[in-house]
């Protein structure tokens, strides 16, 4: 006898319904299995979809099933959960339930076996392995006579092994029938046995531009300073992008810490419920490796949690893909939120327990203990902080300026005195610009003028704001806050005052007001006789490029006299090759003058060369404003291909940053 709840309708298609939200960044992915489901022409029959967790498989599944007309087709249905904690057959259950009524039309012995299974009691032991396979194929073919079939598979690498032995089996067999089938799985690795003529796809981490996309969909959108970090931290990964938009959206910090987000939804829950499974030793190993920087090895983690060289108290956590040690003997938690979920089970005094160990691990540099001191302060702590900025350089080496601007904030959140805290929060909104996160900044730059009023502190805000309203297509505003601080009380460094006038030269071009080309003579005039020495804070341009910066100035100061001027002729002698780490800042000089007295040939030539220079080097440090010359200097010179690939990346930047340099 069949359970009671089989005697439904003869077909019951599963009901899936549009997510609210748009799927965004996935166009061609949906294109492709809707196609599959709907038997377009061309269109594979069997379309398997291989990511990581949260990526968005299942997701595009059911977008794709619910786009059909149950009137079109039938659709069956079976999800994957802890294999180890059902009794067999229970996806493939799943999958015929809504057609479990049509195992009356098959022939006795197939019969039996599939009611066994569904039943669910010791008699489906009685049947072996080839016997469920044909019955399973058998009712397929019948349901597929009545109409198309679409059989969905999501996360087959979670099935429980019958159900994947059988599935395998059928999903080989029905090339001959009208069935239509999607798959998804974490790891191609689990899909042995099924046919390799079928098409496997890779789903591909969202951009940083979908990625943007998808977190202005959010009911609560995180505040802009922090938007850059949640896309880094992410890897494209939607859950992991979702949860953290809310989570920050909700709390409203402008401070990112990625390891610090508690949540209550399900993938907390999910992720949490896994960990608690796993033995005390691992618990605690994962929890060291959750509060670690990045940098350390296996080897370190394993020591600093006192279990010496017993790497194979990892077992249970690797054997659950929970984690994963890669070559360089890294540990690396499967999804991002995993990682946070295992940091914040621990209480307080368990993860200082973890960075004061790991930061005693002989093995890791200045800037990596410094982290873990500082994630183990309870308070504002000088010495913490001396050691972050000491750090500095090393943190720029191996991870760039983003780094550095981690390091100095949190040295700045731990430093006792308001003017030590003001002069990190701009070392730190330099780097982070420079870095190529203005949002970010920009709200550095707040936290710094709000402690201190010191002329170089705000000569250094107000370069970076200028620099930001420039590449967002507000060259007005820009003039006007450089005017605001050269004409006030302006900065005793040489060098900050020079960088300040390059951003009001540019900005000038740009607004085509005269008023803002006069003002660049009498600053020239004003600073004939400076010296371009050291600089407290890190300068857009080395003081090797002073000469040809004054140059550039000066081009736009002698157009002032009337409207209708164009920027004067500029000495060829700023061609001749410079000082290898002066030569890409006089490229991109040249460049823009170059554009800006209608060499566009030459302008493309040295602005290509100062662009790949400067991102090679680590960032265009601000100077995304001279991807606007490049561009139309390739439009002009009718290179097109050149020219759709640079605005393909310009895209991404707007789309992050809310930029406007492709319009200016």
């Amino acid at each position: 006898m069949l359970p009671e709840c089989a005697a439904q309708e003869a077909v019951s298609p599963v009901t899936m319904t549009r997510p609210e939200l748009p799927i965004v960044g996935r166009a061609q992915l949906i294109g492709l299995i809707t196609e599959v489901v709907s038997a377009a022409a061309a269109a594979p029959q069997t379309v398997i979809l291989i990511g990581e967790p949260g990526i968005g498989k299942s997701t595009m599944l059911r977008y794709a099933v619910a786009s059909l007309e149950s009137r079109h087709a039938t659709v069956l249905f079976a999800g994957g959960s802890e294999p180890d904690h059902v009794r067999p057959f229970t996806a493939l259950t799943e999958l015929i339930w809504p057609v479990v009524d049509r195992i009356a039309d098959l022939p006795v012995p197939l019969r039996d076996a599939l009611r066994d299974i569904v039943d669910g009691g010791a008699a489906a032991d009685d049947h072996g392995p080839a016997l469920i396979q044909q019955a399973v194929l058998a009712l397929l073919a019948i349901v597929a006579a009545d109409r198309p079939l679409v059989i969905v598979l999501d996360d087959f690498d979670r099935f429980d092994p019958d159900s994947r032995q059988v599935l395998t089996y059928v999903v080989g067999r029905v090339p001959h029938l009208a069935v239509r089938v999607l798959i998804s799985a974490r790891q191609v690795d689990s899909l042995s046995g099924i046919d390799r003529s079928v098409r496997v796809v890779e789903v591909a981490p969202l951009t940083d531009a979908a990625a943007a996309e998808l977190i202005e969909t959010q009911s609560l959108v995180p505040d802009a300073s922090v938007r850059g970090e949640i896309i880094r931290w992410s890897g494209g990964n939607p859950l992991a992008l979702i949860e953290s938009a809310r989570f920050y959206g909700k709390s409203g910090s402008a401070s990112f810490r990625g390891n610090y987000m508690v949540g209550t939804g399900f993938a907390h829950a999910l992720f949490a419920a896994q960990l608690s499974e796993l033995p005390a030793d691992a618990r605690r190993l994962t929890l060291f490796a959750a509060a670690g920087a990045g940098y350390e090895t296996i080897d370190t983690i394993t020591a600093a949690a006192g279990f010496g060289a017993d790497l194979w108290r990892w077992d249970p956590a690797i054997g659950r893909a929970l984690v994963a040690v890669t070559e360089d003997r890294r540990v690396r938690f499967s999804h991002p939120l995993l990682r946070s979920v295992a940091y914040s089970e621990g209480d307080l005094a368990d993860r200082r327990t973890a960075h004061i160990a790991l930061a005693a691990s002989p093995q890791l540099d200045v800037a990596c203990r410094a982290w873990h001191l500082a994630a183990a302060a309870p308070g504002p702590d000088e010495s913490v902080a001396s050691l972050l900025e000491q750090g500095a350089e090393r943190s720029r080496q191996r991870g760039g300026y983003l780094e550095v601007a981690r390091a100095m904030q949190r040295a700045a959140e731990l430093s006792p005195g308001s003017d030590d805290a003001a002069r990190r929060f701009t070392l730190a909104s330099v780097a982070a610009n420079f870095g190529g996160d203005p949002s970010w900044a920009l709200a550095l730059n707040a936290s710094a003028v709000q402690r201190s009023e010191d002329p170089e502190i705000m000569g250094h805000a107000a370069l970076t704001r200028a620099s930001v309203l420039l590449q967002s297509a507000r060259p007005a505003e820009a003039a006007e806050l450089v005017r605001s601080a050269l004409d006030g009380t302006p900065p005793a460094n040489s060098r900050l005052r020079l960088a300040l006038m390059y951003v009001a030269a540019s900005a000038s071009y740009y607004s085509g007001e005269l008023s803002h080309r006069a003002r660049l003579g009498p600053w020239l005039q004003q600073t004939d006789r400076d010296t371009l020495g050291d600089s407290v804070f890190p300068t857009p341009f080395p003081a090797g490029a002073g000469p040809v910066q004054r140059a550039y100035i000066a081009m736009y100061a002698q157009s002032a006299g009337s409207a209708h001027d164009r920027p004067a002729p500029w000495d060829r002698r700023w061609l001749h090759p410079m000082p290898a780490s002066v030569e890409a800042f006089r490229r991109l000089i040249v460049g823009a003058m170059a554009y800006a007295t209608e060499d566009s040939g030459l302008a493309v030539t040295e602005l290509r060369e100062a662009v790949e220079q400067l991102k090679a080097a680590g960032g265009l440090r601000g100077f995304t404003f001279a991807i606007a010359p490049l561009a139309w200097g390739l439009h002009d010179s009718g290179r097109w291909s050149e020219l759709r690939a640079l605005l393909d990346e310009t895209e991404t930047l707007c789309a992050v940053y809310d930029f406007g340099i492709a319009s200016c």
